[in-house]
């Protein structure tokens, strides 16, 4: 607590003291003097480690917390054994406390050059002194040309002094603090318990000791692996190590006293108890992440310090837990295992914390407080009928002139060159598809005449649209295993180093992997090495679009903009706004299903398995958005899915244009937002996966709101999977300053939904 109020580095030379103390107790000429030495140990070692642990986190970003915080533990484990060597060779209990001490002089000169944590300074509002460690840290990893500006945080109303009290205060950290304290208090009774109870265990001590310690060094691999998942994280983890820990010490007490034949010769007190311990280090070091991501940082040490009193005290009780076997064998191992079980249970009730912004302040905390619709639910039906149905009729209106514009010129394109279509023979239209007439008649049997507009056009907002251009002469393609490395730049010369490997979500294109292929297509013009290359495609495109605004008399109309990688941007002037429509070359891939992408999953019940079947035979695109890589697109999928959403009667496409209209209104407006339309189409297809029944969407508030905190959860986290392709996050390269922003505007609607509705 003293560290939160002045300063984390000045509370480290606390480490001094730890020193001097713990030599002072191996030269103890009485029992009063060793006692009171290894008291005031004690104090400072605990505060010592602990404001360690915070300092190290608070220099790295959060992504790397799991690493850091296991790297710590590990070397704690690992002390423990060399401890157990240490005492194996040095008898004498005095010469063993100086030298073990005494390796703290090391770390203690090493403390002095380290600099102040930037976040604790940020906290403080000191902004210069937090950019001048900013410039060290960059100095010191040779970002030399780093420019760091900081601003105050919008919200400077918590910069008041917080104390210890403001903890139990307020409604939200009171809930984590007891949670925490309790998980902390278990943790420290477990681990020192069973640590301290290798006397009990049989056999040597040292060699019962060095095991104790070796046994903790698998869970830290596992540790930071498991808390990094998305399916995991750290509350799951948390939970399912202290359950397993737990039931690791109750079967204990079904074993037979005396385990010396059969299977009891490797399943026994001893084995189990290794187990125990291996867990509880992996519940151990997982609790000091998770409740380091818990508190903000302006009462993070008041926090971690109060759950580390907690601990104290459990490993001051610890000591007496042994003693528990003269009155039963196996009545330690109980108590034990119940205090796991009760401690995984109760971490269930907190929140994950992976992939979340780390809260500053005390008011960051209310980003997850929401409030239920009440009397908001009518205005909301009547926002429903007016702005959102007028807004869909003004953006059907606004394509409907796009697409006669863009219609017109991509016409143009493919008259000068064959390998380019009209985007009036995109999809089931398309020159390349066979069968044209069976997926003709499949398509219209699925939509019903549910489709608003051309297919190859997608409307992110009101003003920006996308379009992919079918090309022609590719078919027949097969997926292949393409070659691993390329060493070629866009103009052709060659590379020392390989071209980086396309992401989840993009992929190589080879001529290979089409069974026909025009002999254009060879051409160096689009090709290299026997690759598609998208950004040679685009640029040619983008010849040819310019040529053909001023043969088809369309320069007032449509003007080019600056391109980004491979994508033609243009504007287009409407009666009414002008908008700017991304052109993107596209590889219409149809009765073709990509590996990547695995769906539908198993157990999901929507949408049915005979849509989803019939949707995956209109197949896939590839769209050359940049330079090397063709991005994967499941445009005519997602269209079949949303044009039959509401099939069973729900409110689905209700809540997702209202949402979509408070998201270009309040959330996230602009020309470019950072969530499009694009992404509540994908929040809304994974909602309608967890959610498949028919009664689910019965009742509208009940909906929205549902919709509403899911889009909130992915802003805040900066995560939305793609629908597809699980492993790739939508949100990666989003800017995070306005994703925060956004998240923060959620949270204000969610805490009073009727001041924006009304």
């Amino acid at each position: 607590m003293f560290s939160e109020k002045y300063c984390i580095l000045s509370t480290l030379k606390g480490l001094a003291l730890d020193i001097t103390f713990g030599v002072t107790s191996g030269l103890a000429p009485s029992y009063q003097l060793f006692a009171a030495s290894r008291f005031l140990v004690g104090i400072m070692n605990g505060g010592m480690s602990l404001v360690a642990f915070v300092l190290l986190n608070e220099y790295v970003g959060t992504s790397y917390w799991a690493l850091t915080g296991s790297l710590g533990s590990l070397f704690f484990a690992a002390g423990i054994s060399v401890y157990a060597v240490m005492g194996y060779f040095i008898h004498s209990w005095r010469m063993l406390a100086l030298v073990t001490n005494l390796q703290g002089v090391l770390l203690f000169v090493l403390s002095v050059f380290i600099p102040e944590s930037p976040r604790w300074l940020y906290s403080q509002g000191r902004l210069s002194e937090a950019e001048d460690v900013l410039y060290l840290i960059a100095k010191r990893n040779h970002k030399q040309k780093c420019t760091v500006s900081l601003k105050p945080p919008l919200d400077r109303r918590d910069r008041q002094t917080v104390g210890a009290l403001d903890l139990f205060c307020h409604r939200i950290l009171l809930k984590r603090t007891l949670v925490m304290m309790y998980s902390w208090f278990v943790c420290s009774l477990v681990y020192y318990g069973l640590t301290l109870n290798v006397g009990n265990m049989g056999g040597n001590l040292y060699v019962n000791l060095a095991l104790s310690g070796i046994a903790e060094l698998p869970s830290y691999p596992i540790c930071i692996y498991l808390i990094g998942r998305k399916w995991s994280g750290r509350r799951r983890t948390l939970s399912g190590f202290l359950f397993l820990g737990g039931i690791a010490c109750l079967i204990i007490m079904f074993l037979p006293e005396k385990q010396e034949a059969g299977v009891f010769a490797y399943v026994n007190s001893r084995s189990l108890s290794l187990l125990g311990k291996m867990t509880i280090s992996a519940a151990f070091n997982i609790v000091y992440i998770y409740s380091s991501e818990l508190y903000p940082t302006v009462v993070r040490n008041i926090g971690m310090g109060m759950c580390s009193v907690a601990a104290r005290i459990g490993g001051i009780i610890a000591a007496f837990i042994p003693s528990l076997k003269s009155l039963q064998w196996a009545l330690p191992f109980i108590v034990f295992g119940v205090a796991g079980l009760s401690a995984g249970v109760l971490n269930l009730l907190l929140p994950e914390t992976l992939n979340t912004p780390l809260p500053e302040t005390i008011s960051d905390l209310h980003a997850g407080s929401y409030r239920r619709l009440g009397d908001e639910g009518l205005p909301l039906q009547a926002f429903s009928s007016g702005l959102v149905d007028l807004r869909h009729r003004q953006v059907l209106k606004t394509v409907e002139e796009v697409q006669k514009v863009i219609q017109a010129l991509t016409a143009e394109v493919s008259r000068k060159d064959g390998r380019f279509q009209s985007i009036s023979n995109s999809g089931i239209h398309n020159d390349n598809v066979k069968d044209q007439p069976a997926l003709i008649a499949k398509w219209s049997a699925l939509l019903r005449g549910k489709s608003a507009f051309n297919p190859a056009i997608q409307v992110l907002t009101p003003t920006l649209f996308l379009v992919s251009v079918p090309v022609r002469g590719l078919s027949g393609y097969k997926e292949r295993r393409a070659r691993q490395w390329r060493y070629y730049t866009l103009s052709g010369s060659k590379l020392l180093s390989p071209v980086r490997e396309p992401e989840k979500l993009h992929q190589w294109l080879e001529l290979e992997s089409f069974t026909t292929s025009c002999q254009e297509w060879h051409n160096s013009s689009v090709a290299i090495e026997g690759d598609i290359v998208p950004a040679k495609v685009g640029n040619l495109f983008k010849e040819l679009l310019e040529t053909s605004i001023e043969s088809c008399n369309l320069t007032r109309k449509v003007s080019i903009l600056e391109s980004v990688g491979s994508v033609v941007r243009v504007a287009v002037e409407t009666s009414e706004l002008q908008v700017e429509v991304e052109l993107i070359p596209t590889v219409e891939l149809i009765n073709c299903w990509p590996k990547k992408a695995r769906w539908p999953r198993f157990f999901k019940r929507w949408p049915s398995k005979e849509r989803a079947r019939c949707s995956k035979s209109f197949g896939f695109n590839l769209m050359a958005s940049s330079n090397y890589h063709w991005l994967l697109s499941f445009t005519r999928v997602e269209q079949v899915l949303m044009c039959s959403i509401d099939d069973d009667g729900g409110c689905r496409r209700k809540c997702y244009r209202v949402i979509r209209q408070l998201k270009e209104d309040i959330w996230c407006p602009g020309s470019k937002p950072v969530i499009t339309a694009y992404h509540l189409q994908t929040l809304l297809m994974w909602t309608c996966e967890k959610y498949p029944g028919s009664k689910d969407w019965r009742n509208f508030k009940k909906s929205f709101l549902r919709l509403v905190k899911k889009l909130h959860k992915c802003v805040s986290q900066r995560y939305l999977r793609h629908f597809f392709v699980r492993g790739y996050n939508l949100l990666k390269y989003t800017n995070t300053i306005e994703l925060d922003i956004m998240a923060k505007k959620m949270s204000d609607f969610l805490e009073n939904p009727g001041l924006y509705i009304h």
